[in-house]
């Protein structure tokens, strides 16, 4: 089975419901790339009723998310975890949460939240959170300390040269991820697995 036949029947399936349009929509906006696809779901997160097309590609290193809103297709920006150990989550009130965790010793103590809301123009990152070494690591011995970032955009702090107007406090950083209630559902293991 081709890729694309594979991502024509998700989209019928979601769209059965004698919306014609949206699916041909969705399905001509889907990546064309030849990726491993390792999962995907069709579920309405957002609550208006129009069910978006989630997929998982590469072991979990890229995922896109694409929705059907006031007549047009669109997909949610900027979700390329650092690491591929991650996980694209939602949570009760239906955001979506990008997590990204460390994969080897070298990375430990770096962790990610990408927070996505959902708004009448669409799925949009609303923060990027992280949890990091404030110094690198040398080879071993223990980080001098955790800093904690807080970004209305998405950012890398793996190569950004100054963002100490993004730090806050561990208080601060632990009420936010608190406030994300709790981190519902991974989607990738509530899904048709096409491996």
């Amino acid at each position: 089975m081709g890729f694309n036949w594979i991502l024509l029947q998700i989209l019928i399936t979601a769209y059965s419901v004698a919306i014609p349009d949206p699916r041909y929509q969705l399905a001509a906006h889907m990546p064309q790339e030849l990726i491993y696809i390792n999962a995907s779901t069709v579920q309405d997160l957002n609550g208006d009723g129009v069910p978006e097309v989630y997929l998982s590609a590469g072991g979990g290193w890229w995922y896109y998310v694409y929705y059907y809103m006031d007549g047009r297709v669109g997909s949610v920006e900027d979700l390329l975890p650092w690491t591929y150990t991650s996980d694209l989550c939602y949570t009760a009130d239906g955001r979506l949460v990008l997590y990204a965790f460390p994969h080897t010793v070298g990375t430990a103590d770096n962790l990610q939240y990408r927070v996505y809301e959902w708004t009448s123009t669409g799925g949009h990152l609303t923060e990027d959170l992280w949890h990091r070494p404030a110094a690198e690591r040398e080879e071993n011995k223990e980080p001098d300390g955790l800093e904690y970032i807080s970004s209305p955009e998405a950012i890398d702090p793996f190569v950004m040269k100054e963002y100490s107007d993004l730090l806050i406090t561990q208080k601060e950083f632990n009420q936010k991820v608190a406030d994300l209630d709790e981190i519902y559902g991974q989607i990738q293991k509530q899904i048709l697995n096409w491996q």
